[in-house]
């Protein structure tokens, strides 16, 4: 129960950014154990909609490939 809640915390902290207009690019500052967790929750007509650039390394190597899939974003 508690990754679901940091999953969720994950994605709307995301999502937040994502509705700012400067910001152009969002950055996983850390590993990314459990994001697959987050996958379902990602609105992925936001990531479309706005084009931001997704910058991480490590485990979010499977956000990289949903943004990449869903919304044609290269990251």
């Amino acid at each position: 129960m508690a990754a679901l809640k940091q999953a969720q915390a994950a994605v709307d902290n995301a999502k937040a950014e994502l509705g700012r207009t400067d910001v152009d690019a969002i950055m996983a500052i850390r590993g990314g154990y459990g994001s697959v967790q987050t996958l379902p929750l990602i609105d992925m007509a936001m990531w479309r909609e706005r084009r931001t650039a997704f910058i991480g390394y490590s485990d979010v190597t499977s956000l990289h490939t949903v943004i990449n899939q869903t919304a044609g974003i290269v990251s």
